[in-house]
């Protein structure tokens, strides 16, 4: 029987009881043409005339190459024709020609063709219709659909279109819209992060413990097992007022202490500030108490009054608010730098203040 061949790779098909002592030579052929067809890779060298990827019958040859690799010097474009026209083939091609190369496969100008600039890659397949035969780049194609799908996705095109530089990221501006904004790297060093702990570390923050631990749930409420920890200074500062609930223990108590200055004769202290004011007499002054607690809250404070080094010995008004014992204003010691010391406390948010003379000429 006369052997037939395979329509696109003309592989060998033996009759039966052909070529009697011969027929492994073919067989040894057909494989290594498989093996080609399947994991091959070669060159072809382009001449730039009359270039061409031939299968011939029976016979390894080029166009059983998977992968091509053209080489060459070329200066100028030239043309690759696959042949025969009549066999669908599929070829990973690089061209290292120096120059364009248009691929085609039957009559040329009758059909599409692929261009393969130099040093660019395709993936190509020939469709083995005839003179009509059309060369496509699969991964061309490939693209052309992603590009379609981009098209008809907002959301795609617009995160596309959207310009982005160093040191930024995308986010959501509106349904299927985008814009870019800075990312820092220290927004970076905690994007990074793997857990909470991690997170509170790279802030500089208490442990997750420590941080439930003293945690007050509900505003305004009191709850059992919670405390106020110290800062890096071992001071807890806080803002607003303290109410305690029961019995207040410290281990150390202070008071806030200011000194006090006379601006136009007038010598203003403001309970808000300190609980212990102090001020040298440089001329006469008359006292303001200023911001004093709401009515229902005590408030006591200890003002200190020293006269100047010199024998000026300068006189003082007292608030009209303020209740001195039997009614009877205390006068202050005239002697230079005598120290005379006052305490006071109201409870009716400054609308009387009862004076109390502590010590008078102290030291």
């Amino acid at each position: 029987m006369t052997s037939t061949y395979t329509p696109n790779n003309l592989l060998e098909l033996m009759g039966i009881g052909d070529q009697s002592g011969t027929w492994g030579n073919t067989t040894n052929t057909m494989i290594s043409t498989v093996d080609r067809l399947t994991k091959g890779v070669g060159s072809k060298v382009m001449s730039g005339s009359g270039d061409q990827i031939t299968t011939i019958q029976g016979t390894i040859s080029v166009g059983h190459y998977l992968v091509l690799l053209l080489t060459g010097t070329l200066s100028t474009g030239a043309d690759l024709e696959i042949t025969p026209n009549t066999q669908s083939k599929f070829f990973f091609i690089t061209n290292n020609s120096g120059a364009t190369v248009e691929v085609f496969q039957g009559t040329k100008g009758s059909a599409s063709t692929v261009s393969i600039s130099n040093t660019k890659s395709v993936v190509l397949y020939a469709a083995g219709s005839g003179t009509t035969s059309a060369v496509v780049d699969i991964a061309s194609s490939l693209n052309e659909v992603g590009s379609s799908i981009q098209a008809f996705n907002n959301f795609l095109n617009n995160m596309a279109t959207t310009g982005i530089a160093v040191d930024q990221m995308i986010y959501g501006t509106g349904t299927n819209t985008v814009a870019a904004t800075a990312l820092t790297s220290f927004a970076r060093s905690l994007l990074d992060d793997a857990d909470a702990a991690t997170f509170l570390t790279t802030l500089g923050l208490p442990t997750v413990a420590q941080l439930n631990y003293n945690a007050i749930s509900t505003l305004g409420t009191s709850e059992a097992n919670k405390v106020l920890t110290a800062n890096g200074s071992n001071d807890v500062i806080i803002g607003n007022d303290l109410t305690v609930v029961g019995e207040l223990k410290a281990a150390s108590y202070n008071e806030t202490y200011s000194s006090l200055s006379s601006v136009s004769n007038v010598t203003t202290a403001n309970l808000e500030t300190a609980n212990v004011f102090k001020t040298i007499l440089t001329e006469a002054t008359t006292f303001s108490f200023t911001f004093p607690p709401a009515s229902g809250t005590s408030n006591a404070f200890t003002l200190i009054v020293q006269q100047d080094s010199g024998s000026n010995f300068y006189g003082v008004i007292w608030p009209s608010s303020v209740k001195w014992t039997r009614s009877l204003t205390p006068a202050l010691t005239n002697v230079a730098g005598a120290v005379d010391i006052f305490v006071f406390f109201t409870v009716d948010a400054g609308v009387n203040y009862y004076g109390f003379t502590a010590g008078q000429n102290m030291g």
